[in-house]
C-alpha cells in the first residue's frame, strides 16, 4: 500500500498510530516491526520524532547500529528503525518506509557515495 500525507508530522502521528494497533490488534511483537528510511544521510534525524512518540506511548525503539551494537539489528522489545542499505537482507512482518519521496532526491547523494554503499 502506498499512502500519500500533506506534511511529515501527518506521516509520523500515521506511522506511530499504525504501529499501536500492530502490537495491541494485530498481535505482532515489536522485533516484527521495521521502519525504514529512504535517505541514508539523515536516518538519524528524521526518525528522531517517530521514535519520541512511540516513546511517550511507552514503545521501545531503536535505530539499528546507532543505538544498538552494530551487529545488533532487532531486538525482542524494540521496533526497528533503519536506513534503506542496513535493511537489505533482514525480514519483518511489517515493513513500512518512510520518506519515500526522498527517492526521488537520489542525485543529491555523492556519486561515490552511492558506487561504494551498493558494492
Amino acid at each position: 500500500m502506498f499512502k500519500t500525507f500533506n506534511n511529515n508530522q501527518e506521516q509520523i502521528e500515521w506511522l506511530v498510530k499504525e504501529i499501536e494497533n500492530n502490537l495491541k490488534n494485530d498481535e505482532l511483537r515489536y522485533d516484527d516491526i521495521m521502519v525504514i528510511h529512504t535517505n541514508p544521510k539523515d536516518t538519524k534525524i528524521a526518525v528522531g520524532k517517530a521514535r519520541e512518540l512511540l516513546f511517550e506511548r511507552k514503545i521501545n525503539s531503536n535505530l539499528a547500529g546507532v543505538t544498538t551494537t552494530p551487529d545488533v539489528f532487532f531486538e525482542e522489545n524494540a521496533i526497528v528503525f533503519t536506513g534503506i542499505y542496513r535493511a537489505k537482507g533482514n525480514e519483518a512482518a511489517m515493513i513500512y518506509v518512510i520518506n519515500g519521496q526522498e527517492c526521488f532526491k537520489g542525485s543529491e547523494l555523492d556519486k561515490k557515495e552511492i558506487f561504494y554503499l551498493r558494492q
